[in-house]
């Protein structure tokens, strides 16, 4: 069975139970995701440090504010690396897309939706 990228249990405190926040949250993730990790899967392909702070920052929150805190500490340390302007060694790294596979699978928001305070087994994020 795949691991869980989303700690549920903290978002679950996080968004006070809240389903109906938590399907919007993860909806925007979906929305803003693809865009985002193609853009800095460019970035370090390109090696464009600055391209890859910046869109490594802005996954870095996508991820945290989902209680993603392994995949958000991935993207931390490229965030880094490109901070450093340490180009040579974006593809090495773990976390880096290059080196992720397989890619995260996103669930369906839907699988939130019932009583609040209530979750789904196996909702959420996986890898």
């Amino acid at each position: 069975m795949a691991k869980n990228f989303i700690d549920l249990e903290e978002l679950l405190k996080r968004t006070e139970n809240d389903r109906e926040l938590m399907r919007d949250l993860l909806t925007i993730f979906q929305e803003e995701f693809r865009q985002r990790h193609q853009a800095l899967r460019e970035a370090v392909e390109s090696q464009n440090a600055t391209q890859v702070v910046v869109e490594a920052h802005a996954l870095k929150g996508m991820l945290s504010n989902l209680a993603a805190v392994e995949a958000a500490t991935a993207i931390a340390e490229l965030e880094r690396l490109g901070r450093n302007n340490e180009t040579s060694r974006f593809r090495s790294l773990p976390g880096s897309p290059e080196a992720q596979r397989p890619v995260l699978r996103l669930h369906d928001p839907a699988d939130f939706q019932g009583e609040k305070g209530r979750r789904r087994r196996g909702a959420g994020i996986r890898g």
